[in-house]
């Protein structure tokens, strides 16, 4: 058998194509390069002047924050205040026996002060004999209950034994108060103005 070799291409070709493609390789690359440039990080000027933009934003933002939770405080102090009245007004109607709902600073017996935020308790019986506790609240935070009375004595009707009652719930840091009003007959709610 003869064996053929086959003639080669000009060498100069080859080499003038392999050099057409790593040119257009580098340009595209180079081009890729490029486009990427502008888009790639912040200079120091525009990283500064947005984080001086923040700064401004948060100090005129942190106040603001404050005063509306103080006056969130209040309106969950208020609710919590009004939701214990009702609780006890029902539990007396529905037990038929007397109830009482009084300031506690230990969670478990009536205490002597008007300072409501400390907590309360709710006891199945006239304040002045022992009984059943039905219902402790623990000290609230951040917002201040100042009442008439130290207890709230609730006959098996739902009325008050007494006069009608009022708290007023106040923060220090905040631009709200309520007041939580409790008739004779021993409806009560939550109001701006004071309890009259």
């Amino acid at each position: 058998m003869i064996k053929q070799s086959l003639p080669s291409p000009p060498t100069g070709t080859i080499q003038k194509k392999r050099h057409y493609v790593n040119n257009s390789l580098v340009q595209g690359l180079a081009e890729v390069r490029c486009a990427r440039l502008p888009t790639a990080g912040f200079t120091l000027i525009e990283l500064l002047a947005t984080l001086t933009l923040l700064v401004i934003l948060i100090s005129l933002g942190v106040p603001n924050f404050r005063v509306h939770a103080a006056n969130s405080s209040v309106t969950d102090a208020a609710n919590a205040m009004l939701g214990a009245i009702n609780q006890a007004r029902h539990e007396a109607v529905t037990r038929g026996r007397p109830v009482c709902l009084c300031q506690s600073d230990d969670g478990s017996s009536c205490g002597d002060s008007d300072a409501w935020e400390s907590g309360w308790i709710l006891i199945e019986r006239a304040c002045s004999d022992s009984g059943e506790t039905l219902g402790i609240q623990s000290p609230i935070d951040r917002a201040t209950i100042v009442g008439d009375i130290t207890v709230i004595d609730f006959t098996s009707r739902g009325y008050l034994l007494g006069n009608s009652v009022g708290f007023r719930i106040s923060a220090p840091q905040g631009t709200r108060t309520r007041h939580v009003c409790v008739s004779r007959i021993g409806l009560a709610r939550v109001q701006v103005d004071d309890c009259s």
